[in-house]
């Protein structure tokens, strides 16, 4: 079995977080296989373009990746040849000069509150000639009859950054953020925010476009097997008829399985928004729950191979006869950090 490891976000934090304090971290397992590896490079920086290029063989930016549809069609919706757009539930909060976008996963929308915004917002956004649909709380969609003109960021990409700086340009630029403006006032006032403000809920007070694009060609990866929670990952695997884990299924690994791939983006979330602390502790879980049971399984021979990849283009691969290598001493997480 070969596995292939992206933890983007595994080298951030510089200057936040002291070099002592890292020295403190009991990292012995992946320690031991950085300390034992063959270090080389590799082309991929962000984990959405690393993802689309092993399902699709294309080389795009985050903001070029054409989402929308990918996981539309996974969602059941019938995409065709057509241009689709995300168009997600977001909170704005207002900041010192700006509105600032919060984490999208985090909402929480009870099905009747999913019910009532789709109610609301369809007829209105639907004026404009796009057709709306929210087949789920977290991920909504505008289906439209030719392309929009404009370019988007990801929503995850821009976390506690003032959105003024990435609205929608190109083009179509003006007619879209008037649409994002009057979505705003709409969603400010409309009983379902109003009852989550009772409930000191943050409320749904904006869309976020972005992903848009045309289905594109999916084919079958070199790999069995994705374990990942990140939402391209399960439909890229859905659509393409290969086997998909969450993190915390990694023990499901089989011997059978001869290349599995893993990607996990904790670390690169939390340096977005600035999470010190949290990024120490998705640090220690990818310690215990990946890195310690791929280390158990090189010395046990169950496994070949080992890649490590992060987003500043680093590769460090370690083969079980690796681990014998004795003249290479063994460093501290701390000696790789940053560099």
């Amino acid at each position: 079995m070969e596995i292939t490891v992206f933890i983007p976000g595994l080298h951030g934090f510089s200057e936040e977080i002291p070099a002592d304090n890292l020295h403190q971290q009991a990292l012995p397992a992946l320690s031991r296989l950085l300390s034992k590896s063959s270090r080389s490079k590799h082309l991929f920086n962000d984990p959405e373009s690393w993802l689309y290029q092993q399902f699709t063989g294309d080389d795009l930016s985050p903001d070029q990746i054409p989402v929308a549809p990918i996981t539309a069609l996974a969602d059941g919706l019938e995409v065709a040849n057509q241009y689709w757009l995300r168009a997600d539930p977001v909170y704005l909060y207002p900041d010192t000069h700006s509105l600032v976008i919060q984490r999208t996963d985090n909402l929480e929308l009870s099905e009747d509150e999913h019910r009532s915004l789709l109610i609301l917002l369809k007829p209105f956004i639907e004026e404009t000639g796009a057709m709306f649909f929210a087949p789920n709380p977290q991920r909504w969609y505008l289906r439209l009859d030719e392309e929009p003109g404009i370019s988007c960021h990801p929503p995850h990409h821009i976390l506690g950054k003032p959105i003024n700086e990435f609205l929608p340009v190109g083009s179509g630029q003006r007619e879209w953020r008037v649409l994002f403006n009057e979505i705003q006032m709409l969603l400010n006032q409309c009983d379902v925010n109003m009852e989550r403000d009772s409930r000191r809920q943050v409320p749904v007070n904006s869309l976020w476009f972005w992903g848009g694009g045309y289905m594109p060609d999916i084919r079958k990866p070199v790999f069995a097997k994705m374990i990942s929670d990140h939402p391209l990952s399960s439909a890229l695997c859905q659509l393409s008829g290969i086997e998909h884990a969450s993190i915390k299924d990694i023990q499901s690994l089989h011997v059978d399985q001869q290349t599995v791939y893993i990607l996990d983006d904790r670390l690169f979330t939390a340096i977005r928004l600035d999470d010190a602390r949290g990024w120490l502790s998705h640090l220690q879980e990818i310690e215990h729950n990946i890195m310690q049971p791929l280390l158990t399984g090189l010395e046990q021979r169950k496994i070949k191979s080992v890649t490590l990849l992060t987003d500043q283009g680093d590769q460090y691969v370690c083969q079980n006869a690796d681990l014998r290598r004795f003249w290479r001493r063994l460093r501290p997480f701390s000696a790789w950090h940053m560099q």
